[in-house]
């Protein structure tokens, strides 16, 4: 054996031990130290390593941070308005322990529903012991609005249930449940015995509270899509939102060409298959695939025109304003609520509506209403809506107006919906008693998370030539305590007054209202009024763009398809 040879070897087989002893040592060394990261909440995806910067490669310490925790019991209901409802409501059901948002909401919503149950109740009870007639329709109506508002707290509640990427649908939980709160105060609506309505505002306080909490817990904790259990928003192929079903991509891909074929003709002359509205949606077929199309001929058409909710997808034209007219003449001082004098009334998604006239000729100086809307997606194009007070009736969900022609005395617009009206004219019409002040809106939004307001853009507000100057106009009044009213870039005419707005609540209630103008012009477009509290002149078009319709009612997802043309941006 050569002598070098040998000690080559044995020199390479001591390095390989020395090699395996300091490789043992820092095994050892590293078990001693390293500390597994706390326990958690599971995420639903996830999340792809980072780059060797990244702070999800980084040290323990900063990786520790990223861990998302469980919410507290006290850290969900300190972001709500009534905390202590929230408290005894979800504490009974957590025990002690943290939840995670979702079932946090899961709960809130299961609460609601439980509540708004036992006031369907009650106001059956009531309903069958009273015996005035107007107030045992107005308690059938409440029955009628509290099972709307089941329905979507149901749906808001599946959707919680088996959504995993919760925030995908942030703005549709949030709508549902803000049309809720919207049904429940419509509820107390209609009332003549004040007991009645004593006993049913009570009763509507819990579930009231329990969907107002619900809608605090997505509006504070659905922003963040880090928060456990929530991925952020995205969509799928060709921008549809993934609440769209199947019939309704086919609906909407089936209108690319902007020609309808109509499923239904009515004509009141017999010319057509129907001679009125309500046999042609009597022909129905819930199985419809694609729009329910309509062709109303010139002509007049005196019904009450009642569009279900599950009537969805309703495309109704006619053949021009004042040429086509629907007329109903219903109004309060048959002892109707307000809620029952619609000339139309549509409560089925998706519904549009375009050429043609929908009046309540009635000559009452109380509630006529023309058109009720309380579908989600709707909208309304080159139409003429008439009446006195409450012509239209925006009770709940999204809405659009294009180039329509509104006229009215009073609470010309009145509800709780999320609408966006866009070049439009809103005429005051002049009255044949005296009246002391003539108003254009009076929105209703009663909670601070709800995401509903007026919104008149490019629009003109004016009164008839004959009226002006004799009754003072107003644009709007607070018809809740956190009431929003938008009037962006419209001609406001001679009539208004320089006041504006009529806010006659307390300072402190004041304070939460939201009546704003930006960029408006014309005779009573006047800068005195912004030093009403509750009031404020939009400077920014970063504020002001908030209201324009991608923000304010997701149009950019589903005005496209209705061939409605939108302005998505500011003038």
């Amino acid at each position: 054996m050569d002598f070098e040879d040998g000690n080559g070897k044995i020199g390479n087989l001591i390095v390989l031990a020395f090699s395996f002893i300091v490789v043992a040592v820092v095994i050892v060394a590293f078990a001693a130290t390293y500390r597994p990261y706390p326990p958690g909440p599971t995420f639903h995806l996830s999340p792809p390593p980072g780059p060797p910067n990244s702070p999800l490669n980084s040290s323990k310490s900063s990786r520790k941070a990223l861990v998302p925790t469980l919410p507290t019991l006290d850290s969900i209901c300190m972001q709500t308005d009534y905390v202590s409802t929230c408290r005894s409501s979800l504490g009974s059901v957590s025990n002690g322990k943290n939840l995670t948002v979702k079932e946090y909401l899961e709960v809130a919503i299961n609460e609601a529903i439980q509540d708004v149950n036992e006031v369907k109740e009650l106001s059956k009870q009531l309903a069958a012991s009273t015996r005035t007639l107007s107030d045992r329709q107005a308690l059938n109506d409440c029955d009628e609005l509290l099972s709307l508002g089941l329905y979507e707290l149901k749906a808001a509640f599946g959707v919680v249930s088996n959504n995993s990427e919760l925030y995908k649908q942030s703005a549709d939980v949030k709508n549902w449940l803000s049309a809720v709160l919207a049904y429940q105060e419509a509820c107390r609506d209609g009332f003549k015995d004040k007991k009645i309505e004593l006993t049913v505002d009570n009763a509507l306080q819990n579930p009231k509270q329990k969907t107002s909490n619900a809608l605090a817990i997505v509006d504070s904790h659905l922003k963040n899509p880090t928060s456990p259990g929530i991925i952020s928003r995205s969509l799928i192929s060709k921008d549809y939102p993934l609440w769209f079903s199947a019939m309704n991509r086919n609906l909407f891909e089936g209108y690319s060409n902007g020609i309808l074929q109509s499923d239904a003709v009515v004509a009141a002359d017999g010319s057509g298959q129907f001679k009125t509205i309500g046999e042609a949606l009597n022909s129905y077929k819930l199985n419809t695939k694609g729009w329910y199309v309509i062709y109303v001929k010139a002509g007049v058409y005196n019904e009450h025109v009642f569009i279900s909710r599950i009537l969805t997808n309703v495309y109704m034209y006619g053949d021009g304003i004042d040429r086509t007219i629907i007329s109903g003449s219903k109004h309060t001082m048959d002892g109707l609520p307000a809620y029952r004098t619609a000339t139309v009334a549509v409560l089925g998604d998706g519904f549009v509506c375009k050429s043609m006239t929908i009046q309540n000729s009635a000559t009452s100086d109380k509630e006529t209403v023309a058109l009720r809307v309380q579908a989600d997606k709707a909208a309304i194009f080159k139409c003429k809506i008439e009446g006195s007070e409450r012509s239209l009736y925006a009770l709940a969900h999204r809405q659009f107006y294009r180039e329509c022609i509104i006229t009215g005395m009073k609470d010309i617009i009145y509800g709780d919906s999320t609408i966006i009206i866009q070049k439009s004219s809103i005429i005051v019409r002049k009255s044949g008693i005296p009246r002391k002040f003539k108003l254009v809106t009076a929105q209703g939004r009663t909670e601070r998370t709800e995401t509903t307001g007026f919104v008149l853009h490019d629009c003109t507000i004016v009164q008839e030539e004959e009226e002006s100057g004799k009754t003072p106009t107003y644009l709007g009044r607070p018809g809740g305590r956190y009431a929003r009213t938008i009037i962006l870039q419209s001609y406001i005419g001679n009539g208004i007054d320089p006041e504006g707005w009529i806010i006659g609540f307390s300072s402190r209630e004041k304070e939460i209202m939201f009546f704003a103008e930006f960029e408006n012009h014309g005779p009573g477009a006047d800068r005195k009024r912004a030093k009403l509290e509750g009031y404020q002149v939009i400077t920014s078009k970063s504020e002001a763009v908030k209201f324009t319709p991608i923000h304010f009612i997701q149009g950019d997802l589903w005005l496209p398809q209705t061939g409605v043309p939108f302005g998505a941006n500011l003038l």
